[in-house]
């Protein structure tokens, strides 16, 4: 079995039930910037006398040299028995898990006129989450009335008070819920550069979410039309300018709005799409922004890339971060980047393209 660790440190510790275990083939962590919850996976290769160090629900704090990675619970645990050995993989995820997956134990009443971080404590705290704010003010936007509806999950009520601020909402291993603004984590202390800490690069550009002219349509508010009466759609348009074809995307607002609004919304589809079509994904060898010492990589946090094998030379964003441990490859990260403009709420027009040295004209 996986047995507890006694009086030896390892750069990796996994406490679970509050008790340290070593022994494991392969630990994995992933912290991501776009979801709720990061998760974790241990792999074991047992002896004889198969057990699982704790059931399911049970407590799990993961650190490397001390910093912690992550704060959660085993979702799951399997094992299996062959001739070629036996394993066991334990996976679970950050304690935010139940905001995602639960309705709150009672009814949540909410005062008339609340900011948006009231409302997200106040469903956080109702399963037992703390709120992280190191960047938006307290009193951030009121929420003239806000209500939960029937078996809506927490996580999607909080999704719902936040979207009109732009506020990026994860976790950072520690069990809470941060709300942040994009790259408000400063930047790392190291650059990605080729033939120094960066191991590998994939790099991937995608349009097929990516459209040359964007049309947002509103819908006018007031009262009934006279008869035999049309009136004009509120329309705005954005164009991306590095989509050649003829590619024209129609969206509907959901509630009125006017020509200034609609113009809007269309050019924030227009550079959010053109920042989530194209990412790198890093690989470094080391959990460590310094090799052997530093911060861990973090995300939200903005990054240089230099390769000469394919010339790229630009700043991007860290969106996710997977920590990876394994007795055959030893210790690494890979690093998903997306452009800095991915998560801004009122983005500029895209101008520039950064991965145009990728191909030919």
């Amino acid at each position: 079995m996986v047995r507890p660790l006694l009086d030896n440190e390892r750069p990796i510790e996994v406490l679970i039930g509050g008790s340290r275990y070593l022994d494991w083939e392969s630990v994995e962590v992933f912290r991501p910037l776009d979801a709720a919850t990061g998760s974790f996976r241990l792999t074991s290769k047992p002896g004889a006398g198969v057990r699982f160090p704790r059931r399911p629900g049970a407590e799990v704090v993961i650190r490397y040299l001390g910093r912690q990675l992550l704060s959660g619970f085993i979702d799951s645990a399997k094992g299996s028995i062959r001739r070629s050995g036996n394993s066991l993989v334990v996976t679970g995820r950050d304690r935010t898990s139940d905001l995602v997956d639960s309705v709150p134990a009672r009814p949540l009443q909410f005062p008339v006129n609340s900011s948006i971080l009231l409302a997200i404590a106040r469903i956080a705290d109702s399963f037992g989450i703390e709120v992280s704010n190191k960047s938006f003010p307290a009193t951030l936007t009121k929420l003239p009335t806000f209500a939960m509806a029937p078996g809506e999950k927490g996580w999607d009520a909080i999704i719902r008070a936040a979207k009109s601020v732009g506020a990026l909402l994860y976790t950072n291993g520690d069990g809470k819920l941060a709300i942040d603004e994009p790259s408000s984590r400063g930047r790392a202390t190291v650059d990605l550069v080729e033939g120094q800490n960066l191991l590998k690069a994939d790099f991937e550009v995608d349009h097929r979410d990516r459209y040359r002219t964007y049309i947002v349509r509103g819908q006018r508010s007031g009262g009934e039309v006279p008869a035999g009466l049309v009136l004009a759609t509120p329309e705005g348009r954005a164009v991306d300018p590095f989509v050649e074809r003829e590619r024209t995307l129609v969206i509907l607002a959901d509630t009125g709005s006017d020509p200034e609004t609609a113009k809007a919304q269309a050019q924030y589809q227009a550079t959010r799409r053109a920042a989530r079509a194209e990412r790198i994904t890093a690989k470094v060898a080391s959990w460590l922004q310094g090799g052997n010492s530093g911060d861990l990589w973090t995300v939200n946090q903005l990054i240089g890339i230099r390769t000469g094998t394919i010339a790229v030379s630009t700043e991007m964003l860290v969106n996710r971060v997977r920590f990876k441990h394994s007795r055959g490859d030893g210790t690494m990260a890979e690093l998903e980047l997306v452009r800095p403009d991915s998560y801004t709420l009122e983005p500029p027009a895209p101008t520039v393209d950064p991965f145009a040295e990728l191909f030919e004209e």
